[in-house]
């Protein structure tokens, strides 16, 4: 590292040495490392290596606080061989340094108990507050455990993962904007020959349905007024892409993958201007007759039905003995439920202990004898009717694309009470309609969006209401990328399972990074019950009380909408 004859320079490289105590090779990685940072740009004058040296500073006083921070006294406890996550993930070896060498990272066992802190309990947020909840009710006899009925086929969710043909992906995406286009021509009363390519020169307001595309080339390009593209189905416009603007539209919310159809015209050939946005219709509610709520409240005893929602990560970031999870089933053996519904990761393929590639302090062979060993023991302590859904996060998962597979109870050693279902998946709990997808769609669109005076103007309910308008639980493409740290990992050809049916849930679970919340938008009841943990802190969940439905003589005997909105008290408690 050759210096220019500058004194001042001279004495700033020989004060660093010496407060640092390095050497002239160690300075000099690190000054390219520093340089790396800055893409290369800074060239070694006095004003930069000032800046690196006080940078290099910052860093040598944070090493020395962190050596002395008082450390827990470590065990050191004679280990067998354990099991090496990088070679059963097929993952290269990071290191050749014997097992021997490295240190013994003890890990609590499954029995331990948690320490909690008094936050423990406290409620956070609440939904429906003048509702009463299970304790304030009268003490009538213990209610059944209610019906739970899949709305989905799992078999459908068996396929093979990166066996799809270019063919069958490109042909989902068309059917996406045909399916659209049938419903726009059903809700305006149009004709299907009505619908005009937008990429034609036309002059007068014609109608037009497609696909919101970002006009980048680049990986990752962010959507702007500038850069918005509109693409037609084969069908409809040949697949063409056309420049889309929507400076004269008022009122608008959009991201890529977005299906939106608009009324305006094309006068150059170049540019179809956009002058309003159609609504589409929304879905129906489900319904439910009165001889079937009548049996689900004879069976319940009429009493509310009390369930728990909770998301992973189930480890702390500096560990794996799960304590969160034990924190939840701690509080649920206290607090008992009639159903618990617990998302993924259970095993995060991102923990930082299960990157490092090795755990010594384990008898397990296999990521499935892992979580056999350490989770199973944990879930078996709940008694009421459990529902498991997996993340793509999910080391224990043989299906990490999105349509996901269930887990395999059998395979997990689960007892009878717990129930596997897909990602995403709909189900009923009675008569209640549930929507859960755990693939973090709030937080990529949050990232993707772009708007104009939405409806919406609070930014939970604007992302939860494109789920609904869309009828996807996934609508974003092509996705979270990986290039920031939040990849989807779709399986396009396999899109249309996460469609939502003939009806719209009566409540939507979204798991997600982002802050928790339980509010009503458009009419259903969406949650997203926060994170078990933040990293080395618990996390917060949800309880939900769904009191029964209120039936009299004079009720009719037709198909009646659930009206769970009005019934469901949600509380986000903290963990």
């Amino acid at each position: 590292m050759e210096f220019p004859p500058d004194q001042a320079l001279l004495e700033e490289k020989n004060t660093l040495l010496q407060t640092c105590g390095m050497d002239e090779q160690m300075m000099f990685f690190k000054w390219e490392s520093w340089c790396l940072q800055r893409d290369n740009k800074p060239v070694l004058n006095l004003d930069n290596f000032r800046a690196f040296a006080a940078d290099v500073r910052t860093q040598m006083e944070r090493q020395v606080r962190a050596s002395l921070r008082e450390k827990p006294e470590k065990r050191y406890v004679k280990t067998k061989t354990g099991m090496n996550f990088e070679n059963m993930l097929g993952i290269p070896t990071k290191s050749h340094v014997s097992k021997d060498n490295l240190p013994s990272r003890p890990v609590p066992s499954a029995s331990d108990v948690p320490s909690l802190t008094g936050e423990s309990g406290r409620i956070l947020e609440t939904f429906n507050s003048q509702l009463s909840s299970t304790s304030a009710l009268s003490n009538e006899s213990k209610s059944a455990s209610p019906d739970i009925s899949a709305h989905i086929d799992p078999k459908a969710y068996h396929y093979r993962i990166m066996f799809q043909k270019l063919q069958d992906s490109s042909e989902v995406l068309d059917d996406r904007i045909d399916l659209f286009s049938d419903i726009i021509c059903q809700h305006y009363k149009i004709n299907d020959d009505d619908l005009v390519n937008p990429s034609e020169l036309t002059q007068e307001l014609v109608t037009v349905v497609g696909r919101v595309v970002v006009d980048s080339n680049t990986v990752g390009g962010r959507l702007n007024s500038n850069s918005i593209l509109l693409e037609t189905s084969r069908r409809l416009g040949a697949g063409a892409r056309v420049s889309l603007k929507l400076d004269e539209v008022l009122n608008y919310s959009i991201f890529p993958g977005q299906i939106i159809a608009l009324k305006g015209c094309n006068p150059s050939g170049k540019v179809f201007v956009a002058k309003e946005i159609l609504p589409f219709p929304p879905l129906p509610f489900p319904v439910s007759s009165k001889k079937e709520i009548e049996n689900f409240n004879n069976k319940a005893n009429n009493q509310p039905i009390s369930i728990y929602v909770a998301s992973g990560p189930w480890s702390l970031r500096d560990d794996l003995s799960f304590t969160p999870l034990k924190a939840l089933v701690s509080y649920l053996i206290e607090n008992p439920a009639d159903l618990v519904i617990l998302t993924g990761p259970f095993i995060d393929i991102n923990h930082p202990i299960l990157s490092t590639g090795n755990i010594t302090d384990t008898q397990a062979t296999s990521l499935e004898d892992f979580f056999k060993e350490r989770v199973t023991p944990i879930l078996s302590k709940i008694s009421c009717k459990c529902i498991l859904v997996p993340h793509i996060n999910d080391a224990i998962s043989n299906h990490p694309a999105w349509p996901q597979d269930t887990f395999d109870r059998y395979t997990l050693d689960l007892p009878s009470n717990f129930t596997c279902f897909p990602n995403p998946c709909i189900f009923s709990v009675n008569e209640v309609v549930f929507g859960l997808s755990t693939n973090d769609i709030l937080l990529h669109t949050s990232k993707e969006e772009l708007f104009r005076n939405p409806k919406h103007g609070n930014l939970f309910s604007r992302l939860v209401a494109h789920v609904i308008h869309q009828r996807h639980f996934y609508p974003l493409f092509p996705g979270g990328s990986l290039d920031r740290g939040n990849p989807s990992n779709i399986d396009i050809a396999h899109l249309k399972l996460g469609e939502l049916l003939q009806t719209v849930p009566d409540i939507l679970i979204l798991p997600s990074d982002m802050r928790y919340f339980a509010k009503t938008v458009e009419d259903v009841i969406s949650i997203n019950p926060g994170k078990a943990t933040k990293g080395v802190t618990l996390g917060s969940f949800a309880k939900l009380t769904i009191l029964p439905y209120p039936l009299n003589t004079s009720t009719s005997s037709t198909d009646l909408l659930h009206n769970a909105q009005s019934r469901t008290k949600v509380e986000i408690i903290k963990l």
